[in-house]
């Protein structure tokens, strides 16, 4: 959860018979990944931000031999989490090996939450995927924890930026665009506010007045 600097963890393997795997050798690797929340509530949402791109984590966490009860415990500090699209899973993978050499595999994966608060937009449909200049477009947003119940009475900070630039011309990937739209020269933003969230979706709407590429973001101010 949000605040947890380490994550620890023991690992333990027996003999199918129930005695310790005393001095048998073992690895445990790691794999934190991040995950597209998405709650039944709420569908079409999305709880991500679009604009950080997650580099997925991976690393061994033991690689040794278990003690006379066939045990080791792991202290691993976890990496920053505060800059993450949304929530993370750690995939935990254990290798026991028996004295001929075979492995004993098995897999775990464990949630992480960074945020005690996701942001939700949902955008209209737009016909061929475009938004008309001119006319008022209205989008959605909810707050919820972590098991998607709303959350009430919070203060939302919305913000729509605008660019000018061709991310075809700018940049070799439209994803690339997307995380440096806010820092690209040619980005302005044209209006900001503030939202207060409720049990349900809130509604905000915004016209484009000129042709662009436009981005709303919204944050419940401690960091999603």
């Amino acid at each position: 959860k949000r605040g947890d600097k380490n994550l620890e963890l023991d690992l333990q393997s027996n003999y199918l018979f129930g005695s310790p795997a005393a001095g048998l050798k073992a690895e445990l690797t790691l794999r934190l990944e991040h995950v597209l929340k998405s709650f039944d509530g709420f569908p079409q949402f999305r709880f991500t931000n679009e604009r950080i791109d997650y580099q997925t984590v991976q690393a061994t966490l033991f690689k040794g031999s278990l003690d006379e009860q066939g045990r080791t415990h792991v202290d691993w500090p976890l990496p920053a989490l505060g800059k993450t699209p949304s929530a993370l899973r750690a995939v935990l993978q254990s290798r026991v090996y028996e004295k001929g050499g075979r492995p004993n595999t098995h897999r775990r994966v464990l949630p992480i939450e960074p945020y005690d608060y996701y942001v939700g937009i949902k955008k209209p449909a737009f016909d061929y995927g475009y938004a008309p200049v001119g006319e008022k477009l209205n989008f959605s947003a909810a707050l919820v924890d972590p098991r998607g119940r709303p959350t009430p009475d919070r203060t939302l900070h919305y913000r729509i930026y605008k660019s000018n630039a061709q991310w075809w011309w700018e940049y070799d990937k439209r994803e690339i665009f997307r995380r440096r739209f806010k820092s690209d020269r040619h980005t302005e933003q044209v209006e900001k506010g503030l939202l207060i969230s409720s049990t349900k979706p809130i509604d905000l709407g915004f016209t484009p007045t000129t042709q662009g590429e436009y981005l709303l973001e919204i944050s419940d101010g401690e960091g999603h």
